[in-house]
């Protein structure tokens, strides 16, 4: 993918608060919950449960679902970058972005999910306490559809997995927990920063 809009969303899985500090995109820009900036769009998506939100010490305060009666029903946070800013160059080689997410989470195991949409394809990442995780795998093509409305589909209980974590991480990875190819194994408790760079070869076709 090149010169698109690409739009970040995140969500977390814990009973307990992960809060945000802030996320820092490329290494150049510093976006906080109160930041304006001409070329990023960054907010918390309605959350009719009221766990999701701005604090008064600028923090994103996200909560995950603690009951089966208080799931999850949107991405949590979502951003949207600039393609003239942002965007992957066309005709070149490694043009890349990265997003580092700067917060902590008050238990010692925390999921955390991103997802990168890229006009009407996307990738997902999962970083939980055994490592990091990717769908689609490394070396095929990137999904198509739209990551906005991927966990919207599990609002109504799935009886085929026991928990809500089960059917969230299904619904991130084409509808399997099987489909998620496991990138990295170093153990993370809950650590941050977390850092995340895509990086595209117009040239070889490679991302």
């Amino acid at each position: 993918p090149h010169q698109k809009t690409i739009s970040i969303m995140v969500t977390f899985t814990a009973v307990f608060t992960i809060a945000i500090l802030s996320i820092v995109l490329s290494d150049r820009v510093i976006i906080k919950p109160d930041s304006t900036h001409p070329f990023v769009g960054a907010k918390l998506t309605d959350d009719p449960r009221g766990n999701n939100k701005q604090t008064t010490t600028n923090l994103w305060r996200l909560r995950g679902s603690p009951s089966t009666y208080k799931r999850v029903n949107d991405w949590a946070l979502s951003m949207k970058l600039s393609s003239s800013e942002f965007g992957f160059k066309p005709y070149a080689d490694n043009s890349s972005v990265s997003i580092t997410t700067r917060g902590f989470c008050t238990t010692k195991y925390c999921d955390t999910y991103y997802a990168f949409q890229f006009g009407d394809q996307y990738i997902t990442f999962m970083v939980d306490n055994y490592g990091y995780s990717i769908y689609p795998q490394c070396g095929g093509h990137v999904a198509d559809g739209y990551a906005s409305v991927l966990i919207q589909k599990i609002n109504n209980k799935n009886d085929e997995y026991e928990s809500d974590n089960e059917a969230l991480k299904a619904a991130l990875a084409g509808g399997d927990v099987n489909n998620w190819h496991r990138i990295d194994n170093t153990e993370n408790d809950g650590v941050f920063p977390v850092t995340i760079k895509l990086i595209n070869n117009y040239l070889e076709g490679t991302f």
